[in-house]
């Protein structure tokens, strides 16, 4: 039987269960459930190894600011739907314990938790869900964190998951078959882009009302060989003033139904899909490739780009561990013990598409007189070495790679962007034959 304890206790605004012993529990269904006067519910200590059922559990705490649930072990749970849908008041939730591999049900999990800006979710096992409808709709969230890397191959149905959020941009992973867009994204006020390239779609989606009021909305990006062949849906464009498709076709109020949803041929064909084939990455935008974070820095052809990687890569390595026997400066970055392994261990490490994305790209290291001063770029290094170009597939940023991205001459704005870490640049200071410019862990290639 289902024990439901406080559910229902409208009245109780405070309550103290760090005498529960929970290690026996399979069910908390419902448990806290429409306690509207709680403000703070700390069961952080609760052991929850044996919980199978967690749905509604905290669902309508309308006034509760802190849910503190870290730690938990959900290594059993497999029901999760309306968890938290309608904690209007929680700020933040920290799910990094959860383990939801055995989740099939996501439904309405976050539904109205209007004072929620980021999200993390990267942790989440989706490999057995079946159902996120309405997962995020009535949000106020900024950011999803690790949703473009989910693994949902067993989630087909889109509809509600994000109606009536504010979310500003979408990246949804790989789905496929999906047969359902209903509403998925509607009355959106702040959506500006949405990549639905990793999705494959059911010859018989239903698009009805799909993008409807999302009147911020500019693009909308699919797979370059996209194809809809689905009967045609109403009002799936409407209210989407700003949408622009890829070869230029701009919103229509008179043609707004799921006609629309296919890839913009102008004038001959029109629709208001973008092949992400076309999409333009501007500099400083974020991509996500295979789960990893990398930050654009330059375009260099039709559909090639300089990234560096948002995080550090590979194992902890120095710039160079001990005398060069090749007559070199230390400070000298060809074939130093840093560009050795980025070349020879690091990148042979990646996957094959990978591999075949990077383009080798030609690199050469400058040297500068002045500590903190770009403008004393020099081509020689220390008493006078000259430096080779060469050619790399990952190698280490140069400052003017870093230039492109954040002011060097405003230390504040140096502060913020490397958010407190130390970096390696591959450019020496000429003054010293031991002294790179700075310390990294992060690297750069062209895919």
């Amino acid at each position: 039987m289902e024990k439901l304890f406080f559910r229902d206790d409208y009245y109780l605004s405070s309550l103290d269960v760090s005498t529960f012993k929970t290690s026996k529990m399979k069910s908390m269904k419902s448990m806290f459930d429409s306690c509207n006067s709680l403000k703070v519910l700390d069961v952080s200590h609760f052991d929850t190894s044996n919980v199978t059922v967690m749905d509604s559990l905290f669902r309508n705490c309308v006034q509760a600011k802190i849910i503190n649930i870290s730690g938990w072990n959900t290594s059993k749970t497999y029901k999760m739907e309306n968890m938290f849908a309608g904690c209007k008041s929680v700020r933040e939730l920290n799910l990094s314990s959860f383990d939801t591999s055995r989740v099939y049900s996501l439904y309405n999990m976050f539904d109205a938790c209007e004072s929620l800006t980021i999200l993390d979710l990267s942790n989440f096992d989706t490999s057995n869900v079946r159902d996120i409808r309405w997962m995020f709709a009535y949000t106020n969230l900024n950011e999803i964190k690790g949703l473009e890397s989910w693994n949902i191959p067993k989630v087909i149905n889109l509809s509600y998951t994000f109606y009536k959020s504010t979310i500003p941009e979408i990246h949804l992973p790989r789905i496929q078959n999906i047969y359902d867009m209903n509403n998925a994204f509607s009355h959106n006020p702040n959506l500006k882009t949405i990549d639905l390239s990793n999705l494959t779609f059911d010859s018989g989606v239903d698009w009805v009302d799909s993008f409807r009021n999302c009147s911020k909305l500019e693009s909308i990006f699919v797979s370059k060989d996209f194809r809809n062949v689905a009967t045609i849906r109403y009002n799936t464009f409407l209210g989407c003033n700003l949408l622009v498709g890829g070869s230029g076709t701009k919103y229509d109020p008179t043609f707004i139904d799921s006609t629309g949803a296919r890839i913009d041929g102008g004038v001959s064909n029109p629709g208001y899909f973008t092949a992400i084939s076309h999409k333009i990455v501007k500099s400083g935008s974020m991509v996500n490739i295979e789960g990893s974070d990398y930050i654009v820095l330059d375009k260099k052809n039709t559909d090639k780009y300089l990234v560096i990687s948002k995080e550090a890569v590979g194992d902890p390595i120095y710039f160079q561990t001990s005398e060069r026997t090749d007559g070199q400066n230390m400070s000298t970055y060809e074939h130093s013990d840093v560009d050795n392994y980025l070349e020879s261990t690091w990148y042979p490490s990646l996957s094959t598409n990978m591999k075949n994305a990077i383009q080798s790209t030609k690199i050469k290291q400058c040297s500068y007189s002045g500590y903190n001063s770009p403008e004393t770029k020099e081509d020689q290094g220390y008493n006078g070495q000259s430096y080779n170009e060469i050619s790399r597939h990952v190698f280490l940023p140069g400052v003017d790679d870093l230039s492109t991205l954040v002011n060097l001459k405003d230390n504040n704005s140096i502060i913020t962007f490397l958010g407190g870490k130390d970096i390696w640049l591959r450019d020496s200071h000429r003054s010293n034959p031991l002294y790179v410019v700075e310390y990294i862990r992060k690297l750069i290639h062209q895919c």
